[in-house]
């Protein structure tokens, strides 16, 4: 299998910023790398419905809540149900994770793991509609509220699931990563050098394999040369 998607990646002739389309990674790799992006996303995710959850859990305690109309506490009741049930959907990758580490199912783990930040983002949005419904009820009391509130949430779908799965599926399989051709794996291996690289002799000394014997002999020429010069010195 992973053979077949290297020679797929291979396969591919380099664009115009001189890259080949693929992503050389095991299915361990590949799980490790989705769990840490996964882990910047939810670190979001969560700091606003943390923000959000603490505020709703504060309205009931204020001086206003006994003069809320029944309408308005229903709506109330439903924003903050609303936001636990995000809460605990968004937290619940890591009750998953420290429950299931170490048993070798990461690939599996981040599967389940990005479905539950799909559902807590569904539940954020609602959340935020149900609480921007309630504060410009009570704001206002105008009849556009709820038109108001439609648009809003009109734009947080096209900035959280429109626009993404837009450019997904305009984007070819093939297109969505990339390698550099230098790490193409289909590309053919130059044959290694054998033994360490021909050192730079002197000048006049050639490394050609005609010449090759020319630094030997002369080595061989300068010892005798002392030699000999020893010998007339030690016959002195």
């Amino acid at each position: 299998m992973a053979k077949s998607g290297h020679e797929g990646a291979g396969s591919e002739a380099p664009d115009g910023d001189g890259m080949i389309r693929g992503r050389r990674e095991t299915a361990d790799e590949r799980a490790d790398r989705r769990w840490t992006e996964l882990m910047q996303e939810i670190r979001v995710a969560q700091t606003g419905v943390q923000i959000l959850f603490g505020f709703l859990l504060t309205v009931v305690f204020s001086q206003r809540y006994p003069e809320l109309p029944d309408t308005d506490r229903t709506i109330y009741i439903i924003t903050i149900s609303l936001g636990s049930a995000a809460t605990g959907a968004l937290i619940g990758p890591v009750s998953f994770h420290r429950l299931v580490a170490g048993r070798r199912i990461k690939p599996r783990t981040v599967v389940w793991a990005s479905r539950l930040t799909f559902v807590g983002l569904v539940l954020l949005l609602a959340t935020l509609a149900c609480a921007l419904l309630l504060v410009l009820r009570v704001a206002t009391g105008a009849t556009f509220v709820p038109w108001l509130v439609a648009g809003l949430v009109a734009w947080y779908l096209l900035c959280w699931f429109v626009l993404p799965s837009g450019s997904a599926a305009a984007t070819p399989p093939a297109a969505r990563t990339a390698i550099h051709p230098a790490e193409d794996p289909s590309r053919p291996t130059p044959p290694a050098t054998a033994g360490r690289p021909r050192p730079a002799f002197l000048p006049g000394c050639q490394s050609s394999s005609a010449d090759g014997d020319r630094p030997r002999h002369a080595v061989a020429r300068t010892v005798s040369t002392v030699s000999a010069s020893v010998a007339d010195l030690s016959g002195r």
